[in-house]
């Protein structure tokens, strides 16, 4: 008898309260659940990519199996739901878009009493609506500017070496258009790595530092991206075409979307896409600021690069405990292939800049070339000693930013920079 009477006092407590209304999408979750579907379908899927682009977003959002536990749910609004299911008071969760996913993400939390539609005819009356902390305009911006990462434009500075090896130092118009090309790849860069977060949200989310990232943390929606990432494309080909030298772009962004969407995942393929990557910006900017790289300068990158290209992987299996890289086509089991082929391509392009230094051409550009010899071991050295930092866990995701960080390669820059001056001198 006495739990029969406790049973109807907590049901008419319940009836006494208001009903607490969460909405899914503007409460709980900074993005649509279609939108997060569709993105998870493609992700690691290219040949869903069509369909997406034939605005079959419900079918591909029906299909998908996504992982509800690792979205970017709002904890203190969940933390207001629990505490409202403690207190025995009905909770509501509101959709504005696909009811079936709504009820997916219901199912998942175990929280709500019923799922509606927003604007429908369950839409309980007099709800309360739940407390949240709104993000500040200037936050939203913040987050996009940490989206298009202005510090990875530094690998960009490489369409400035074929002038600057060239000797054509007071050349003007050739400056100019070599900063139109490190414009034009700089905002596609930005633009593909918008891209490639939104393709990447599910593995981001899982990744220990990738997932403060701002669309996989929900510090940015993902209909940003949408809308970022084509306006920085469009700005990019536009300089380009100014420039002269949107060929050269168009190939860096179809190598560099293929890269993201299928390449990054395929042995072998990546590293060469990666080093691809780095020579294709080398080339157009010489092309675009009139100084055609010579054999000996792309045959130097193309080593040099590849063994960056592998640095990368190797660190980023070091960084890691699992046994294979998410998305990857790498094992732990892969770490010596990658360190003795990384360090075989980094000595190949000392090995190409000493052939240089002892044929004919240096002499066409430098009055003094041995005083440039001094370079060579300084590129060995420099070479091992970021080895040593990514066998030892030290290294980033990217050699080349981590580089325009370091100290020591600041150093053996400056003195790279003071045998040129000085090959160049007749003194």
């Amino acid at each position: 008898m006495v739990d029969f009477v406790d049973a109807t006092s907590t049901v008419n407590d319940q009836d006494a309260q208001p009903a607490l209304r969460i909405d899914l999408e503007r409460d709980l979750l900074p993005n649509s659940l279609i939108h997060e579907a569709v993105l998870a379908s493609i992700s690691g899927q290219p040949r869903n990519i069509p369909r997406l682009l034939l605005g079959r977003w419900e079918d591909l959002s029906r299909e998908c199996a996504m992982d509800f536990s690792i979205l970017p749910w709002r904890q203190e609004v969940l933390g207001q739901a629990r505490e409202a299911k403690a207190r025995g008071q009905r909770i509501v969760l509101v959709t504005r878009g696909d009811l079936d996913l709504a009820r997916r993400a219901s199912d998942h939390l175990g929280l709500f009493d019923d799922v509606v539609r927003a604007g429908g005819t369950g839409e309980p009356v007099g709800a309360v609506p739940v407390q949240v902390s709104r993000p500040k305009p200037t936050d939203r911006l913040k987050a996009a500017m940490r989206a298009i990462r202005p510090h990875q434009w530094v690998k960009n500075v490489l369409v400035f070496v074929p002038l600057l090896v060239s000797g054509e130092y007071n050349n003007l118009s050739a400056w100019f258009y070599a900063g139109l090309a490190f414009i034009a790849f700089s905002l596609t860069a930005s633009a593909i790595y918008i891209l490639n977060d939104l393709s990447d949200l599910e593995a981001d989310r899982l990744h220990a530092r990738k997932r403060l990232r701002p669309f996989a943390s929900g510090a940015l929606p993902v209909v940003w991206g949408f809308v970022m990432a084509p306006v920085l494309l469009g700005a990019g080909i536009v300089t380009a075409l100014v420039a002269g030298g949107l060929p050269y772009l168009l190939l860096y962004a179809v190598l560099s979307i293929s890269y993201s969407l299928d390449l990054k995942k395929r042995t072998f393929f990546d590293v060469f896409a990666l080093a691809a990557l780095y020579t294709v910006r080398l080339f157009g900017g010489g092309e675009m600021s009139g100084q055609s790289p010579s054999v000996w300068l792309l045959a130097f990158s193309v080593f040099l690069f590849l063994g960056l290209a592998l640095m990368k992987r190797m660190a980023e299996l070091v960084g890691t405990t699992a046994d294979k890289l998410k998305r990857r086509g790498y094992k732990q089991i892969d770490q010596p292939l990658l360190m003795s082929a990384g360090i075989a391509s980094s000595f190949g392009a000392a090995l190409v800049l000493a052939l240089y230094l002892d044929s004919d051409a240096v002499g066409l550009v430098y009055v003094e070339p041995v005083r440039l010899w001094l370079i060579v071991p300084m590129m060995l050295f420099w070479q091992l000693k970021l080895w040593h930092k990514t066998l030892h866990g030290r290294m980033t995701d990217d050699p080349i930013v981590f580089a325009a960080r370091d100290r020591v390669s600041w150093i053996i820059g400056a003195m790279t920079l003071v045998c040129v001056v000085l090959a160049r001198l007749s003194w």
